[in-house]
């Protein structure tokens, strides 16, 4: 199955260089259909430009908190000094804390095509 998501510049970006593996999303309906093999299309939002990843691996947690804390800050592409806090303040601004407790975090693993 293929799926279409739209990015920021910024993570666009770092997906594109092989820098991020982990595209950190809500883990709601529209990501609950997602599969392991299933191809997503990302859209540059400020562009045009699009790129296509294959979903490797699925790792859903109750919380972008657990989420962040299972996995090396390197794998979501994020510069050195990182914190955790830095992440969680980063997923704050397209997702809430109620969007959070009812559906979850979900880490989609990809490799680029």
């Amino acid at each position: 199955m293929k799926h279409e998501m739209n990015l920021y510049k910024e993570p666009f970006f770092r997906i594109k260089s092989g820098k991020k593996i982990i595209e950190v999303r809500l883990n709601d309906l529209k990501r609950q259909k997602i599969s392991i093999g299933d191809k997503i299309e990302f859209s540059l939002l400020e562009g045009t430009e699009k790129i296509s990843v294959k979903v490797i691996g699925l790792s859903k947690f109750d919380s972008f908190e657990h989420l962040y804390s299972s996995f090396d800050y390197k794998m979501f592409g994020h510069p050195d000094g990182t914190t955790l806090s830095n992440q969680i303040s980063g997923v704050r601004k397209d997702y809430s804390e109620d969007k959070e407790k009812e559906f979850g975090a979900l880490g989609i693993h990809i490799r680029l095509l």
